[in-house]
């Protein structure tokens, strides 16, 4: 299926999608994009864009597209760190 859409390999979620995550019911989109994220955060470099898409009954579908612009720090996120 790669080589009828044009994709390349190292571009696929090898990790699996809402079914092979459980399927759970109202939270499989939620679960997809944090698991996006989490994946761009550990490879992702600035420019870089990830797909996350799920389906709907019917033949509907959802998708969004985020693009990773850079590494923020807990700091420069605004999170704020306590000493003891």
């Amino acid at each position: 299926m790669l080589d009828l859409l044009g994709v390349a390999e190292e571009h696929a979620n090898r990790e699996g999608g809402a079914l092979a995550l459980g399927h759970p019911f109202g939270a499989s989109g939620a679960l997809l994009v944090l698991r996006l994220l989490q994946q761009c955060r550990a490879a992702a470099t600035p420019g870089d864009a990830a797909l996350a898409a799920v389906s709907i009954a019917g033949g509907l579908g959802v998708a969004a597209l985020f693009r990773w612009e850079q590494s923020l720090s807990s700091e420069a996120a605004g999170v704020e760190r306590l000493s003891r």
